[in-house]
């Protein structure tokens, strides 16, 4: 880690992505830190943003196709308590709280 940190210091191709910050906003946006921050619940306060609820529930619908529980489950903590120390629970959850947006920005 350190050889390409070093590389993208001084210009070099390397593993490093880099961006920068849009000039105007173009929405809303909701961000977890990612697998390992997470707790029992911790998308029950974000649901009730409405722009959240909906993009939670288009996106669950879809998962609930192929897996055996909802994820909108899991982020306000009905499907128990340890759920989130297996990450075959946990990624998917994180990855969730970080997708749904405001998308009137491309309408």
């Amino acid at each position: 880690m350190a050889e390409e940190l070093r590389k993208f210091a001084n210009g070099e191709d390397c593993a490093v992505e880099a961006g920068s910050a849009l000039k105007i906003a173009s929405g809303v946006a909701f961000i977890y830190s990612g697998n390992g921050a997470q707790w029992l619940a911790m998308g029950g306060r974000l649901l009730k943003n409405t722009v959240f609820r909906n993009a939670v529930r288009r996106i669950d619908a879809i998962f609930r196709r192929y897996a055996d529980y909802s994820v909108e489950d899991d982020l306000v903590g009905k499907n128990g308590q340890d759920r989130y120390e297996h990450t075959e629970f946990a990624q998917h959850s994180c990855k969730l709280v970080c997708t749904p947006e405001d998308e009137s920005h491309t309408k």
